[in-house]
């Protein structure tokens, strides 16, 4: 269909001179309803091959077919008036115009035949189709005579130039031709290929470029049709007409299943190229197909027998029948459409496309212009049985929640889709609140506020606190609300919860001391069970040990941030008046001693103040082989700048040095270390031999008491201590002490009523006395978390033991 000027120029002529058809969308004309045009006597009765529209004036153009009649006569249509009417002229001697096409509005060329001997051939008109004369090509047969060939399709690329072609199944060569004096005259050029009948021609080129279509093959010439070649393989060499082109896309059609298709079954296919040939798309139909049409490299349309007339729009992907308006049975042989709306189709009888009967109507029953999360339902009109959405919903009503053009497919007898205009429906987004709280925790403080706003244009904004602005200040625990509007009306809600705390007072542990002696320290315990701590002195852990003068506090944080500052702790550190410089290092050594003798030595304690000091603890943290008197401490007082001294004893346990450590004071408190080692005892003698002994003890025994590890320990409770002591010595006392020397618990414990009924006894000949194995148990409920020091003294023995109490 390409001469002179690209197809694409002739289809915008379409578009303006055919101003009736309109702007339409393929949604409205889903159907491309046919309908039948009316003809008068006989054409009424023909069966038309044929069909082409001049593309530069439309209104313009031309159907060739034959009687259905016997008589061997053939018909031409013309119209003047774009296919709203036509005019016929009959041929006689002609059995079947297979091929018609016009140069420009008076000169056109129409050819075809039914195979028989001087039937048929090329006819060329001067008048627009009005009057037809042949200019058929002679050819000599065997016999030596001059005979019509069997012609088929012509093309011709001005007045002047053009082709017609024919022949090539069972015996017949394929014959190709060419006349550049308007049919006065031809050339030919013949081939030999078996099976594969010429059906029809294009001339792009007087001197380049043409191609034929035969079954199964396109040919191609690069000469103007003076030479050809087999050069395209379309698929299974099947009877194979008509040949379209638009830029690399190929179109043709098939029919039957050999060479000129008269053999059944009658089935055929469409085949499809996008690259010139190269691949093609074959898509089956199941009815011999004849007549194909691009409108564009991927708009197609075709035709064939039982009401095939057939679409693509993706390049031969996908076809889809149109059939709506034509008559049943009826069979079809070639189509031309101006435009995508507007098209004809010939075969038993000729028929356009029409706009389809008058859409329905679709009832709206609510509003088309929507917020998001709200809908409108759309009816379909009553009375059908089949509703199809746009969208692929089936069903009378729809449901829309989404912006969009909806429209229903209705069917009307017989299976006629008709489609309804399109109903628009805007569907706006709600706006975003983005509602924010300036704190992180959406949590006030004690005495503050946070502010809450929204982010974004709004038409109006209402806080359920009755305030319109962007942002409120809040201050008190709640849940907010907000209300917001956008440009087209569309509401908003969001809420926040916001919680509030009550005022925050940390305490601090250990402030019942006021002032400290020199050296000493104190701890400071903040209140526990908050996320942060920062005291005054830069420590950000919650307990300070402090050692000088000065006001302490700390500033903590709750899980949401929020801050608050303790009460100042004021300390004031004093002067130590205990001196005890008179021992270097702080080092007490008492002589070394004998085995089972007690020595005892003066401490001498110094006053530095002008004022008298009591000396009410001197506390020995093992207390077991050193011990301090305590009688002498019931008024151990020391003038000012005076000196005094403690008695303090040892009696050895080992023969090896042994140190205790002795914690001396009031307030005021000295550490001072106590040294000493035992001395073995030397025994001289004379043997019953009158030898003189000499003899030494080696060690010294711990007699009458064992006392194996407390349980539990840690100790919340109850504390036990298995031990093992002496017959002669029933008496146990127990006393716990701190670290520091102070007495915490000091009794007797009576295990002697116990002995006979849960201790067992055996005899130690080592010891020379029977011992009792039991176990002694004291409460510890009463004192505080802490390690403490366990005593037991059983007569003059004395053990001890650390342990933990931890509740």
């Amino acid at each position: 269909m390409q001469h002179r000027a690209p197809l694409s120029t002739f289809i915008l002529a379409c578009l303006s001179v055919w101003i009736l058809v309109g702007s339409t969308t393929e949604a409205q004309w889903a159907s491309w309803n046919w309908k039948k045009i009316p003809l008068s006597s006989p054409y009424n009765g023909g069966y038309y091959l044929g069909i082409y529209f001049l593309p530069t004036n439309p209104n313009l153009g031309w159907i060739c077919g034959r009687s259905q009649a016997s008589g061997g006569v053939s018909y031409v249509l013309r119209t003047t008036n774009g296919g709203q009417n036509w005019l016929g002229t009959t041929i006689d001697d002609c059995p079947q115009l297979e091929s018609i096409y016009f140069v420009n509005a008076k000169v056109g060329y129409c050819s075809g035949t039914n195979q028989l001997t001087n039937k048929g051939g090329i006819f060329r008109s001067t008048d627009g189709g009005v009057s037809w004369s042949e200019i058929t090509p002679l050819v000599r047969n065997s016999a030596g005579q001059f005979v019509k060939p069997g012609l088929w399709g012509n093309n011709f690329y001005d007045e002047l130039n053009g082709l017609v072609i024919g022949g090539g199944c069972g015996a017949e060569n394929q014959l190709f031709f060419k006349t550049t004096d308007g049919g006065n005259s031809w050339t030919l050029a013949y081939y030999a290929e078996d099976a594969t009948g010429l059906s029809h021609v294009k001339m792009l080129d007087p001197n380049g470029l043409c191609y034929a279509s035969s079954s199964g093959f396109i040919w191609k010439s690069v000469d103007g049709g003076r030479h050809w070649s087999k050069s395209i393989y379309t698929g299974p060499p099947y009877w194979q007409e008509n040949l379209k082109l638009y830029n690399n896309s190929f179109c043709v059609a098939t029919a039957g299943t050999d060479c000129d298709g008269q053999s059944g079954p009658y089935v055929g296919d469409i085949r499809f190229s996008t690259d010139l040939g190269l691949s093609w798309k074959r898509t089956s139909t199941g009815a011999a197909m004849f007549g194909t049409f691009l409108l564009n490299d991927s708009v197609a349309w075709a035709a064939g027998f039982d009401r095939h007339v057939m679409r693509t729009s993706d390049r031969g992907a996908t076809w889809r029948i149109y059939n709506c308006g034509l008559e049943s049975p009826s069979d079809y042989d070639d189509l031309f459409f101006i435009n995508d709306t507007l098209g004809f189709v010939v075969g038993d009888g000729i028929y356009r496309t029409v706009r389809p009967d008058a859409a329905p109507d679709i009832t709206i029953q609510g509003d088309t212009v929507l917020c998001k999360g709200d809908s409108v339902t759309l009816k379909g009109p009553d009375g059908y049985t089949q509703y199809v959405w746009s969208n692929g919903h089936v069903g009378q009503y729809l449901v829309v929640t989404e912006s969009g053009d909806y429209s229903v497919q209705v069917i009307l007898p017989p299976n006629c889709p008709l489609m309804s205009n399109p109903v628009h429906v805007t569907v706006y987004a709600a706006p975003s609140t983005n509602l924010r709280c300036s704190s992180a925790k959406n949590h006030i403080c004690d005495q503050d506020s946070v502010v809450l706003s929204v982010q974004g244009k709004f038409a109006s904004i209402q806080w359920s606190t009755g305030e319109t602005s962007d942002s409120i200040v809040v201050r008190s625990a709640g849940m907010y609300t907000v209300r917001v509007s956008g440009d087209h009306g569309c509401l908003a809600i969001d809420s926040l919860y916001v919680s509030a705390g009550g005022p925050i007072h940390p305490t601090i542990s250990g402030t019942g001391i006021s002032h400290l002696c020199e050296g000493d320290s104190l701890r400071l315990a903040a209140q526990p069970g908050f996320s942060s701590y920062r005291w005054n002195t830069g420590s950000t852990s919650r307990t300070i040990d402090v050692r000088g003068a000065g006001q302490y506090w700390v500033m903590v944080r709750d899980s949401f941030g929020c801050a608050g500052v303790s009460d100042t702790v004021s300390l004031q550190v004093d002067p130590n008046p205990i001196d005890l410089s008179a021992y270097p290092g702080s080092v007490f050594v008492i002589d070394s001693t004998r085995s089972g003798e007690t020595k005892c030595d003066s401490l001498i304690i110094h006053n530095l103040s002008t004022d008298s000091l009591r000396i009410s603890q001197a506390v020995l943290f093992r207390n077991m082989e050193f011990s301090v008197p305590q009688a002498q401490l019931v008024d151990f007082v020391i003038p000012p700048l005076g000196s005094k001294g403690l008695l303090v004893c040892y009696r050895p346990s080992t023969f090896h040095s042994q140190q205790d450590t002795m914690l001396i004071g009031d307030f005021c408190h000295r550490l001072l270390f106590i040294r000493s080692a035992g001395i073995p005892d030397t025994v001289k003698g004379v043997s019953e031999c009158h030898i003189p002994l000499t003899g030494s003890t080696i060690s010294i025994g711990t007699i009458g008491l064992k006392i194996y590890p407390a349980y539990p320990n840690p100790v919340s409770g109850d504390l036990t201590v298995p031990v093992m002591l002496n017959r002669e010595h029933p008496e146990v006392w127990l006393e716990i002490q701190s670290l520091v020397g102070e007495v915490l618990k000091n009794e007797p414990l009576l295990v002697a009523g116990a002995l006979n009924s849960s201790s067992t006894g055996s005899s130690d000949p080592a010891q020379g006395m029977t011992m009792l194995y039991t176990s002694i148990t004291t409460s510890l409920r009463d004192i505080p978390d802490g390690v403490y020091q366990l005593s037991v003294r059983c007569g003059s023995q004395i053990q001890a033991q650390l342990f933990v109490v931890q509740h």
